[in-house]
């Protein structure tokens, strides 16, 4: 049986915050896996072998599915490129073949693998279906996620609604603990506020002391009650300390199309209690609706605008990867060449959204590990408001937050 170990390592000196590093190691009889916190997690569908990401930046690595379960017409573009939920559970050569993908991917990289499995139907998977579901995910994950099913929980608005979510969550953990090897990590998805404390005492009930807190494309300053209430639950069991939250879903910042430069929220996610940062694999905006309303204008806007933002940890701003900007402000430490964005540059380029993904993957990841050494040595809204693109307010609201979950941050002596 493999066991998840948190051991917290020191927090913010001042106090101030919940920034925190942890360390978390699985021990056990065929895998041994350990990193520290805060961490960012690479998803490996975008990684190419030729890729050669900085090992600093690396620590999870995130598998993330979302097989379709609707009409083929309404499907997004990444819904296309997998088989139907339904010809996954009762076609053996698209079970393969998914299988197979799903081994590639998860042995791209070293460390720790978590797969998410997002389910979108609209009713509750059969018995089959479930299992289906979480022997994949349990078969290519380190720990174990519970399903992400974003329209049921999007329509939980009545007790009894809730309760058949409760229930199935119910039914997965006790069908993962009859493997008894791995360990679980319990979903937190963007649900009302009152069904929360009822959620996370089950995990706590069932030994769960790994979260994923789903966003749903928001900010964690958007996201500040559920966080507090979900803090606080933990607290009254003792549990605050040895748990593990892991963001998935967080928006990166408000990109307004002609804005050279965007705060960059998604790096500030630590300061609000979390230990790793997933991608976002949603998006706010229906995409089908705008561009049946725009017409040929879309058409026109989408041939010629170029939409890449990159990462600039020296400052926390999202840039438009133009010549001029991304020739200034380019980071010497980043696997990318500058080359990539500047030689032959064209919004057609199709290397040019990959180059993206991967040079905010690492650039955020190597920002997060820079964070360890600022938790320990430094004081981090010191470091903070050194950024040219941190708004006073943000850093405001991150001290704030300390304040409104009473007792929840050891001190660093305590630590100790």
């Amino acid at each position: 049986m493999t066991k998840l170990h948190v051991s917290p390592k020191c927090g913010d000196k001042t106090g101030d915050t919940l920034y925190q590093s942890k360390e978390i190691r699985l021990d056990g009889s065929t895998r041994n896996v350990s990193f520290t916190t805060p961490v960012v997690a690479m998803d490996v569908r975008e990684i190419r072998r030729t890729d050669n990401i900085a090992p600093s930046a690396m620590g999870i690595n995130e598998i993330f599915r979302s097989p379709p379960t609707k009409n083929p017409s309404n499907m997004t573009r990444k819904e296309q490129q997998l088989p139907p939920f339904h010809e996954l559970v009762f076609n053996a050569e698209k079970q393969h073949q998914f299988n197979l993908d799903l081994h590639n991917q998860s042995s791209k990289l070293p460390g720790l693998s978590v797969f998410f499995f997002e389910y979108k139907g609209e009713k509750y998977p059969s018995e089959v279906e479930r299992e289906f579901i979480l022997d994949t995910q349990y078969s290519y994950s380190d720990i174990t996620c519970l399903p992400l099913t974003p329209i049921l929980t999007k329509n939980l608005t009545k007790d009894a609604d809730f309760r058949d979510y409760l229930n199935f969550m119910k039914e997965c953990i006790e069908y993962l603990k009859s493997f008894n090897q791995k360990p679980i990590m319990g979903l937190i998805p963007n649900i009302a506020y009152g069904y929360l404390s009822d959620l996370i005492k089950l995990y706590v009930e069932k030994d769960v002391s790994a979260f994923c807190i789903d966003f749903d494309c928001h900010t964690p300053m958007s996201h500040k009650p559920a966080l507090t209430k979900c803090y606080r639950v933990l607290m009254e069991y003792d549990h605050l300390d040895a748990s593990f939250f892991y963001g998935l879903n967080v928006n990166s910042g408000h990109f307004i199309r002609n804005k050279p430069v965007v705060n960059a929220k998604d790096i500030l996610s630590f300061g609000f209690g979390l230990d790793a940062m997933g991608k976002r694999h949603r998006t706010k905006i229906d995409f089908k609706k705008i561009k049946e309303k725009m017409g040929s204008r879309w058409v026109n806007l989408d041939r010629e605008e170029n939409k890449a933002r990159l990462f600039i940890k020296n400052d926390y701003g999202y840039y438009k990867a133009e010549k001029a900007d991304t020739i200034k402000n380019y980071p010497l430490d980043s696997s990318i060449p500058l080359s990539a964005f500047t030689d032959n540059f064209s919004v057609k380029n199709l290397n040019i959204r990959h180059f993206e993904k991967i040079f905010n993957m690492e650039q955020l990841g190597l920002e997060a590990s820079k964070l360890r050494h600022i938790i320990e040595d430094d004081a981090p809204t010191k470091y903070l408001s050194k950024k040219q693109y941190v708004d006073p307010k943000d850093i405001k609201q991150i001290r704030g937050f300390k304040d409104s979950v009473a007792n929840t941050q050891l001190s660093f002596e305590e630590l100790l």
